[in-house]
């Protein structure tokens, strides 16, 4: 029986309810990533308007399925399948990337942690209510202490040494508060390759099938990795030398530039933003020239779509 939007079994499964939302949710984020390309898109703080129109859909009656959906892993995977889907377009990333990586980057908390946050922000208002003593004052006290208990939650998740995309994970993570509520600074497809490690460099080419080694093209080093291309390459050493007099020295002075360093430093100002924003662009760029210059030598088949992720 469908009531109110919500579809009810004899069970209170909510097994169909699920499968009405992941239909719908998908024809809404197949639109959506129409709309939003890797390049030359909206910028993030659009894109992130979006995620949270799917996103109410999504919780639409959350408190009233959140168990049963706690429960089935099955409807978990489903909906977490949309969910990186969905992240992966806010930050244009590549669709390799993985669930927890982009989630995390795009600031979008694991569906059932949110579902449980919602359940409790409504019971806990309801009683309120019913005493005769909600206020919209308390009313948002709850709200408030719910988030941070909800982000307290995403923390512990993000600490399953199981999870993929821990180059991600372990970057992010001493930062967690401040990069959930950082404002008015947006991510682009640039910045999330090197964020994620997912884009043109040989070590992940190479892994995808469009390299027959993971060799740098721009030294002589045997692997092109993301950490390489950050803070050790020679061939970016005059773009490495003006971020850095720019973002301030490396902890410890005169060590590598790391990713972990990177996201501390660019979360202190919207200037140290802008600034590994720049080199990023500048940086990517060159190497996807060069990968695309290889290519018209050697061509071999295309694998995934620098403009589509």
């Amino acid at each position: 029986m469908k009531y109110l939007g919500v579809y009810i079994d004899s069970r209170w499964s909510f097994k169909d309810h699920f499968t009405y939302v992941v239909n719908k949710v998908a024809k809404v984020t197949r639109a959506l990533g129409r709309l939003m390309p890797n390049l030359r898109g909206p910028r993030e703080d659009k894109r992130h308007l979006y995620s949270k129109m799917v996103q109410s859909v999504i919780f639409y009656g959350a408190p009233i399925w959140c168990d049963a959906f706690v429960r089935s892993g099955k409807a978990q995977r489903t909906l977490r399948r949309l969910q990186r889907t969905l992240a992966i377009r806010v930050i244009s990333a590549y669709r390799t990337t993985s669930c927890d990586a982009a989630s995390l980057l795009a600031r979008i908390p694991p569906l059932h942690i949110t579902a449980l946050c919602r359940k409790r922000v409504f019971e806990r208002v309801s009683a309120l209510k019913a005493s005769g003593e909600w206020s919209r004052d308390t009313a948002m006290e709850i709200r408030n202490t719910e988030q941070l208990v909800l982000y307290h939650q995403w923390a512990e998740y993000l600490r399953n040494p199981s999870l993929w995309g821990k180059r991600t994970v372990t970057a992010i993570y001493p930062h967690f508060v401040e990069w959930i509520e950082r404002e008015h600074r947006c991510l682009n497809h640039y910045m999330s390759q090197l964020l994620t490690g997912h884009g043109s460099f040989g070590h992940f080419l190479l892994r995808i099938g469009k390299r027959g080694d993971e060799s740098c093209p721009h030294c002589d080093s045997d692997s092109d990795t993301m950490e390489h291309t950050l803070g050790e390459c020679p061939a970016w050493d005059e773009m490495r030398t003006r971020l850095i007099n720019k973002i301030g020295p490396v902890e410890g002075g005169g060590g590598a530039l790391t990713l972990r360093f990177m996201v501390g430093a660019i979360l202190k100002s919207r200037e140290n933003w802008s600034a590994f924003s720049e080199f990023a662009a500048s940086v990517i760029k060159s190497k996807e020239e060069k990968e695309r210059n290889r290519e018209r030598r050697s061509p071999s088949p295309c694998y995934l779509s620098d403009s589509s992720g």
